[in-house]
């Protein structure tokens, strides 16, 4: 069976398991049931299209969902996401900041799409800031690697290549490239070139530079090591 067709099926079980427990919750009148079906299909609607790539329609759906608990930081997210693959990017920002602290789940996906968003707005300092709140929240060596590759970015393009150099090795030891070829190249490669900007006339630098060092040579990529060394 198709990925995303079986994706949009689970997450149509969710979205129903949900709905049950909203129906039946005290704070709920069972008279809104008709209210929260009809709702359901807009949002599984909005999420189908989403799933299938067309979000024009998934953001025109999702901003008219009314966005009760407990799906509404969820449908904020999910509105979010199109509006960056829109390139809606300050509408974006706004729909995420309506997300509450503490979501769940959803705090560690706001913060990440905030610091995405902010990197392409070229905001640098505040997508600093939003990817350290994301990192807080990451619980998942996948979650930890996709912040500090935002992270390696963010200080590439603030010219902070010592910082650079720290996060880039930091994603090293996340990823664990031992046995992953061409991403382990690619990575090291982008790291050569990182080094060649740094300054090292402090001891923050170096000891970067030594950390890297033995690094590679846990990983066995004496020829990369010898050639820093030389330099």
């Amino acid at each position: 069976m198709n990925t995303k067709i079986v994706r949009v099926l689970v997450f149509s079980i969710f979205v129903t398991i949900l709905l049950s427990l909203i129906q039946f919750s005290p704070g709920v009148r069972l008279s809104r049931s008709s209210e929260l079906t009809e709702v359901s299909e807009e949002f599984i609607e909005a999420v189908e299209a989403l799933d299938q790539d067309q979000y024009e329609r998934a953001s025109r759906l999702l901003e008219k969902y009314s966005g009760d608990p407990p799906l509404g930081d969820y449908s904020r997210y999910l509105l979010a996401r199109a509006d960056i693959s829109r390139g809606k990017h300050e509408k974006a920002l706004s729909v995420l900041e309506r997300i509450s602290p503490g979501s769940g789940v959803i705090a560690f996906e706001k913060f990440y799409l905030k610091s995405k968003v902010l990197l392409a707005m070229e905001r640098l300092e505040r997508a600093g800031e939003s990817t350290e709140q994301a990192l807080g929240e990451a619980v998942t060596k996948e979650e930890k690697r996709k912040i500090l590759e935002l992270q390696l970015t963010i200080a590439v393009n603030s010219n902070s290549y010592s910082d650079a150099l720290k996060r880039g090795i930091d994603l090293v030891e996340v990823t664990n490239l031992r046995f992953v070829g061409e991403k382990r190249d690619q990575l090291l490669d982008r790291l050569r070139k990182i080094i060649q900007e740094v300054s090292f006339d402090n001891s923050g630098s170096l000891e970067h530079l030594n950390r890297y060092i033995d690094l590679l040579m846990n990983y066995g990529e004496y020829r990369r090591a010898r050639s820093i060394l030389l330099r």
